[in-house]
C-alpha cells in the first residue's frame, strides 16, 4: 500500500486461546489473512451496511463492524470463551461422543459462530478507523459458485430473496423443499446444542445474533 496504516489487536490473549481450542494455528491465521493481500468479496443480503469478505483461501470470513458492535463483542468475550470451553469434546469421551467429533465443527458441541479475532485498521490518509471481526467460514476452502447459500432466521416475514440476490432466505428454502436429513442421534445432538447455545445467548440478552 502507498499509504501508512496501523492495526490494533483487541483481546489478543483470549482470541489466541479460542483459536488454539479450535485448532487454528498462528501460522494458519497469519498466512490466510496476510498472504497475497487479496480477499474474495462476499455479497450478502445484509441491512447492516457492513462489508463481508472471505480470506483469499476461503478459510476465514471477515466482517466490518460498528463501534457499538465491537464494544459488545468484547463485553461478551469472557462468557463466550467459557461457553466454548464447556462444550469442547474431550479426548476421554465415550463412544457416542467420539462419533460426534467429526460431526461438530472443531470438535466442539457449540454451533455458535467461531470468532477468531477482533482488529482495527487506522487509515491515516483517510483519517478513518475500520473495525473488523474474523470468523470461521462454514465452507472452509470450498467457495464453489455451484453452492446454494441461504441466510436463515427462522421467520417467514419479509424473508424472500430478490431476483438479483445471490443469497437466498427462509421462504426460498421452503419453496425449494430443502430438508436437512441426519440420523436420530445427530438430530438429538443438534437440538441439544441449539438449546444450550440459545440459553447462553438469552443470559447475555442477545436476540438478533449474527
Amino acid at each position: 500500500m502507498r499509504h501508512s496504516f496501523t492495526v490494533k489487536d483487541y483481546a489478543p490473549c483470549v482470541f489466541s486461546r479460542i483459536r488454539a481450542l479450535m485448532g487454528v494455528t498462528p501460522e494458519l491465521y497469519l498466512e490466510s489473512l496476510c498472504s497475497g493481500l487479496s480477499f474474495i468479496d462476499f455479497i450478502a443480503n445484509s441491512r447492516s451496511g457492513q462489508f463481508f469478505f472471505y480470506s483469499f483461501d476461503g478459510v476465514f470470513m471477515i466482517k466490518t463492524v460498528r463501534q457499538d458492535e465491537k464494544d459488545f463483542l468484547l463485553k461478551l468475550l469472557p462468557g463466550y470463551y467459557k461457553h466454548l470451553l464447556k462444550h469442547a469434546l474431550r479426548p476421554n469421551m465415550n463412544a457416542s461422543e467420539a462419533a460426534n467429533v467429526t460431526f461438530f465443527p472443531n470438535a466442539n458441541a457449540s454451533l455458535l459462530t467461531r470468532f477468531y479475532g477482533l482488529h482495527c485498521t487506522k487509515l491515516r490518509h483517510l483519517r478513518r478507523k475500520v473495525h473488523f471481526v474474523v470468523m470461521s467460514s462454514i465452507y472452509g476452502a470450498n467457495t464453489s459458485s455451484r453452492m446454494i447459500q441461504f441466510d436463515l432466521k427462522g421467520s417467514h416475514y419479509n424473508r424472500s430473496a430478490k431476483k438479483e440476490d445471490k443469497v437466498l432466505k427462509d421462504n426460498d428454502c421452503v419453496a425449494m423443499n430443502v430438508k436437512l436429513r441426519v440420523s436420530k442421534d445427530k438430530a438429538d445432538a443438534l437440538l441439544d446444542s441449539a438449546r444450550h447455545d440459545a440459553s447462553f445467548l438469552a443470559r447475555h440478552g442477545v436476540m438478533d445474533y449474527s
